[in-house]
């Protein structure tokens, strides 16, 4: 049964929602980069005209707060590196060119050596393992990084992940290069995940139930219907939602719609027909 929840509600309330720091920034444009691509605009009808200037001037505003070392403030350049925002901010910077947004290429890249760098560590702190798991994905996704990396991650750092979404990043990275049964063993890890890493990725199990399902439908994995089933059941609870819970219900639905239009989903056995 479908997960109960208002796509173009969230959409048009994640629009509304006043500019602040670079979290909220991002969980604010980056459901938007899909708007279109589900079909309507938040009003119902049809895409909004201003859509493409507010997510470009997001953009700008994510790039204004990058650090000279390739990481990210939680409100302006000045401020501290903060590894997880650092790697949420390059994730939607990343799928934002993807889209066909302006995104300075040079700060792209200096975001991602930042990432290369805190993964060549020899140690980490278990904020800096939840971002380095989310940088893994993004990196992995644009082939920068080597698949050897990947590979020690998995069998050095998983366990280390305390967060459903950071486990279900590491199957991202893993399933980028091939590596099935990674990408297996991350995902159902994600499952079981304590979740004591969502303070150090500012998260929460209605967030991680979300990030989950939306990378177990990308991956086309058997664990989608019992991550839609915890995602099912946490939004039927949950009265309230935060800017970055919207946002990866928004990128959860937004990546089944995908995978059901490119092939028929495949859970527990039976197959899910596009649509459904």
């Amino acid at each position: 049964s479908p997960v109960p929840y208002d796509l173009h509600g969230l959409l048009a309330s994640l629009d509304r929602y006043p500019y602040g720091c670079t979290e909220q920034t991002i969980s604010r444009a980056l459901p938007l980069l899909y708007v279109n691509a589900l079909g309507k605009g938040a009003d119902r009808t049809a895409p909004d005209p201003g859509l493409y200037d507010r997510i470009q001037d997001a953009v700008q505003r994510v790039l204004s707060r990058q650090r000279a070392d390739g990481s990210f403030g939680l409100w302006s350049a000045r401020d501290r590196a903060d590894p997880w925002i650092s790697a949420y901010a390059l994730d939607f910077l990343d799928r934002a060119r993807t889209e066909g947004y302006a995104v300075d290429a040079v700060a792209l890249q200096q975001s991602r050596l930042y990432f290369g760098n805190l993964l060549n560590r020899q140690s980490l702190s278990d904020g800096e393992t939840e971002a380095a798991a989310y940088g893994l994905a993004v990196l992995a996704r644009g082939n920068a990084i080597e698949p050897g990396i990947v590979r020690h991650f998995i069998e050095a750092r998983l366990d280390r992940v305390g967060s459903g979404m950071g486990r279900a990043q590491v199957a991202l990275a893993a399933a980028a290069f091939g590596f099935a049964d990674g990408a297996d063993t991350a995902l159902r890890a994600a499952i079981g995940a304590s979740g004591d890493g969502r303070h150090a990725s500012y998260g929460s199990e209605l967030r991680d139930a979300a990030a989950l399902v939306s990378v177990a439908a990308a991956l086309k994995s058997d664990v989608l219907r019992q991550a839609a089933d915890r995602l099912r059941e946490l939004t039927i609870a949950d009265s309230y939602t935060s800017t970055q819970e919207k946002a990866w219900m928004v990128v959860a639905a937004w990546e089944l719609s995908r995978a059901m239009a490119a092939a028929p989903l495949t859970v527990d056995g039976q197959s899910l027909p596009a649509g459904q």
